[in-house]
């Protein structure tokens, strides 16, 4: 095989097979997820499939390909965002597809100005442009589509900026909203996407130095090539694998919202700084007296459930007059009572101790040590467990 088409053929090997795996799955899981991930990947092979004819050299199909190239290229970051609006939020609103305005517009623009143009004029711009990068001599829809093509290299980076900016934006709401309601925040945070949001994002930029020194200078020679496609493949690859296996999202989040009691609008009274902080004392009483921090996999609801009231107050009381999270308050009570237990029964291993304090996870636990020791003013001071299993 040549080697120019392997290097061509990498990302959209890539990016086809996992839009097989995820339009196979959603067929038969029906899994919302699956669907956005499938028409992500599925732009991005059609994507590829322009890379692999230009740099094949295949102008008699370049005209065509370099359409769909154009509004492939302005749609897979936003497509990308879709899925996260859909994990963090549980919902796409048909607004959310304007965002492939820019793409389809650009899909439009390329392919009248193509239209327009006579053979020749089109074959002098591929040679002048696209495998030159650069204007000289052209002019009338030539030089229309040259912009063209300059316009959508400025719109790729806003787009870039854009769906970092939301993605991040949209993942740090819903891990508060997890810590807000789990004592237990391990594998809820969506952690796994949002390390894939900063690593598209620095590909993206990588993609944008690219488009700015044009993929001609990616034709000349395989070695040039293969830096990008090696990128680009395995971060598409990291992508597909990474979403393919369980994450906890809004869907899991929204049906424990579904099946508890809906919150009742707070009444001036109640929303009063005094009546807040009576709760937030019940709270700390409730902790103090029966030890509720212990619970493994606890959560607001049994606050509330304890007290008599909404997991929407409760969580007012934390935030506003102990100044946490719910996932902090709790995990802060399970280190204190952690060092305690070791002060008391020195003979506990690390790992009884922390079961004992509410952890399923030492992991969990060897996370949460670390970040209350370091908080003084949160967690008493003195020296943090170490392992010394048995």
């Amino acid at each position: 095989m040549d080697v120019t088409l392997l290097w061509s053929l990498m990302p959209l090997m890539v990016c086809g097979m996992w839009a097989i795996v995820y339009l196979l799955d959603y067929y038969l899981n029906r899994q919302a997820d699956r669907k956005y991930l499938c028409i992500f990947m599925s732009a991005a092979t059609l994507l590829y499939v322009g890379h692999c004819v230009f740099f094949m050299r295949a102008v008699e199909m370049l005209t065509c390909t370099d359409v769909v190239y154009g509004m492939c290229n302005l749609a897979v970051y936003p497509l990308f965002l879709i899925y996260i609006i859909y994990m963090t939020t549980g919902r796409v609103r048909p607004a959310c597809w304007l965002m492939l305005a820019p793409a389809m517009l650009c899909g439009v623009v390329y392919a009248v100005l193509y239209g327009l143009m006579d053979e020749a004029e089109r074959q002098h711009f591929m040679q002048q442009y696209l495998y030159g990068n650069s204007t000289s001599g052209l002019t009338g829809l030539s030089l229309a589509l040259a912009w063209a093509h300059n316009v959508s290299k400025g719109l790729f980076l806003l787009t870039v900026v854009m769906v970092f900016v939301r993605g991040n934006a949209l993942i740090r709401e819903f891990r508060q909203n997890v810590s807000a309601r789990y004592a237990d925040t391990e594998g809820r945070m969506l952690l796994p996407l949002h390390v894939l949001l900063y690593l598209f994002t620095f590909t993206s930029l990588v993609s944008v130095v690219f488009l700015i020194l044009g993929r001609c200078r990616f034709a000349v020679g395989n070695t040039f090539l293969a830096i990008p496609s090696i990128l680009f493949s395995s971060m598409l690859f990291a992508i597909g694998y990474v979403c393919s296996q369980p994450m906890f999202s809004y869907r899991e989040y929204g049906q424990e919202l579904d099946e508890e009691v809906p919150a009742q609008e707070l009444t001036p009274e109640e929303e009063h700084p005094s009546r807040i902080e009576s709760l937030a004392a019940e709270v700390e009483r409730l902790m103090t007296e029966e030890h509720l921090y212990r619970e493994h996999d606890l959560r607001i609801t049994e606050l509330a459930r304890r007290l008599g009231t909404n997991s929407k107050y409760i969580s007012l009381a934390i935030n506003q007059v102990i100044g946490l999270s719910f996932a902090d308050y709790i995990n802060c009570q399970r280190i204190r009572y952690a060092r305690e237990l070791r002060l008391r029964h020195p003979d506990l291993t690390v790992g009884e101790i922390a079961h004992r304090v509410g952890y399923s996870s030492m992991q969990s636990f060897y996370r949460n040590q670390k970040k209350w020791e370091s908080h003084d003013a949160k967690a008493p001071k003195g020296g943090g467990l170490r392992e010394t299993e048995q």
